[in-house]
């Protein structure tokens, strides 16, 4: 039982940097957006359109390249 949750306890730490990575981007597109959005509503949405499609190019250009 020991092992089992020491195995566990290994993989939730080897996939938490990623995770907290991930949430630091995200949270900063939405701080970037809201700003954004707190000058002009509509200035928001492009800007998190371009930051989302800006993300997604790159993580794509990054898993092409792997290959």
């Amino acid at each position: 039982m020991m092992k089992k949750i020491a195995y566990v306890l290994a993989a939730i730490g080897a996939g938490l940097p990623g995770v907290l990575r991930d949430a630091a981007g995200l949270s900063g597109v939405a701080l970037i957006s809201y700003g954004a959005w707190m000058l002009h509503p509509a200035a928001g949405f492009i800007v998190a359109g371009a930051l989302i499609l800006t993300g997604a190019i790159l993580t794509a250009r990054g898993t092409a390249r792997s290959e």
